[in-house]
């Protein structure tokens, strides 16, 4: 197999689960080493895989799948992550009708 291009994530955006892992890839900022560009991504332009989700970087076309737990051990560790979690599920919804 040839050698892969390294990708670098600079940031991404997230659905967590009630433990703090990375659930779904919203949106990822990835520095690309095969052309060296850096590229931003979300929604339908990413390709959802179980697990994770491929990236394609929009210079090259160069593509990686990037796990959901090569993202959980590059966050936060899981005890500030969990607790994060615990206060989103205690914050009150509010509805707004006119």
């Amino acid at each position: 197999m040839p050698d892969a291009p390294t990708f670098v994530v600079r940031a991404f955006e997230a659905n967590y689960t009630a433990a703090g892992a990375v659930e779904r890839i919203l949106a990822l900022t990835v520095g690309c080493g095969q052309c060296g560009t850096t590229s931003s991504c979300g929604g339908s332009q990413l390709i959802h895989l179980p697990g994770g989700a491929l990236f394609r970087c929009e210079s090259c076309g160069s593509h990686q799948a990037i796990s959901h737990a090569r993202l959980d051990a590059s966050a936060l560790p899981a005890a500030p992550r969990a607790e994060l979690a615990r206060m989103h599920s205690r914050t009150p919804v509010v509805t707004l009708r006119s």
